[in-house]
């Protein structure tokens, strides 16, 4: 069983200190306090002046390419292909991490498979199990230090950051059901204050009607508009949504769902 926290006297004022035992210290992390390391060691900008070193390898790594800031780089290798992007992470440990970014091994997934892919976790393994298939080893990140950049750490840290549980327990908005139009015009609308009506989306057939197990059995190779950029099958979907990470995810938003399934317009 765990203790409360104990007070006890302050050595300088004699006024009762609160103290709490490491367990209980464990109980009240921070999300960033369980915030594992960057794959590829790198940091933001702030931690620059703290690291003691007060050393960066992104000027003398870049060579010329220095003058370029983060977007812009990311830019010029968004343009390459997948076998000049292997090259020219062998460059420089900088270029090593850039050419590891994320958002560029999804660009050429997509480009080069649409839709007709699998995910394996990441992007990087995602396009070369595809393209060159069992022979492709997998790729293991390799930590680099003093590599700072706000472009490259702020998407990993907010696709892997946990919510803090104390930010989910407050409720704030009345929850209604059994609200009629006058009390909701009377009571929210003209008040300008939201509610959740949580009596609506219950009533739907497709409340019951689309658990995953049932999509998949009755849909599972239709195809969906994703991201307005490809067609992916609901399975292949799905799966990728099981594994992914991201910051900003691939979506499933088709407009004409109910051409391909017209038993899904008439359950909701």
């Amino acid at each position: 069983m765990k203790r409360a926290c104990e007070e006890e006297p302050d050595q300088s004022t004699g006024a009762p200190k609160r103290s709490c035992t490491a367990e209980e210290r464990d109980d009240h992390e921070s999300p960033n306090d369980s915030l594992i390391g960057h794959p590829y060691g790198v940091k933001p900008w702030g931690n620059y002046m703290l690291d003691g070193s007060g050393t960066s390898i992104r000027g003398t790594s870049l060579g010329s390419l220095q003058v370029l800031n983060d977007e812009a780089l990311i830019l010029v290798l968004s343009m390459v292909s997948a076998r000049d992007l292997c090259k020219l992470s062998q460059v420089s440990k900088a270029l090593y991490v850039f050419s590891h970014h994320s958002d560029l091994w999804r660009d050429l997934t997509l480009k080069h498979f649409g839709g007709e892919f699998t995910f394996t976790g990441n992007w990087k393994d995602t396009f070369g199990t595809h393209a060159v298939g069992k022979i492709y080893p997998g790729h293991t990140p390799k930590q680099i230090d003093s590599f700072y950049s706000d472009v490259l750490y702020g998407p990993w840290m907010r696709a892997t950051i946990d919510i803090d549980p104390s930010w989910l327990a407050v409720e704030n908005i009345d929850r209604r059901s059994n609200l009629s139009v006058e009390e909701f015009v009377e009571q929210y609308e003209r008040k300008n204050r939201p509610v959740i009506i949580t009596d609506v989306v219950t009533k739907w057939p497709a409340f019951h009607a689309w658990s995953k197990e049932n999509l998949l059995k009755r849909h599972g190779q239709t195809k969906f508009r994703v991201s307005a950029t490809v067609d992916m099958t609901l399975e292949r979907f799905l799966a990728y949504c099981e594994r992914a990470q991201e910051e900003r995810p691939l979506y499933l938003f088709d407009k004409s769902f109910a051409s391909a399934c017209p038993e899904m317009d008439r359950e909701y």
